[in-house]
């Protein structure tokens, strides 16, 4: 499957509406690390591994990589409209 450049920038966007969005609610997030202030998307890409299967990267800054909670509400939040093959990283 081949994913053009306009297509990774929507992914991007709508990761950082989720952002914004997860704001509104922080408590659900309580338990991982977040710097709220510069929470951002900083990178999307599409991967094919060595067996053919590709996926979603999203790479999120400012926040623990063990960031589980937020991981799953940006993966749960993008099923629909990108499918099941979606990978989120988070670093500080």
């Amino acid at each position: 499957m081949e994913v053009s450049k306009d297509r990774l920038i929507e992914l991007r966007n709508d990761v950082e509406v989720l952002l914004l969005n997860a704001q509104e609610f922080k408590e659900r997030f309580k338990k991982d690390a977040i710097n709220w202030g510069d929470l951002h998307c900083f990178a999307t890409r599409y991967c094919i591994d060595n067996e053919g299967e590709g996926a979603y990267m999203i790479e999120i800054s400012e926040c623990d990589p063990s960031c589980g909670e937020l991981k799953r509400y940006i993966i749960e939040s993008l099923k629909e409209k990108y499918g099941d093959n979606i990978e989120v990283y988070t670093e500080w």
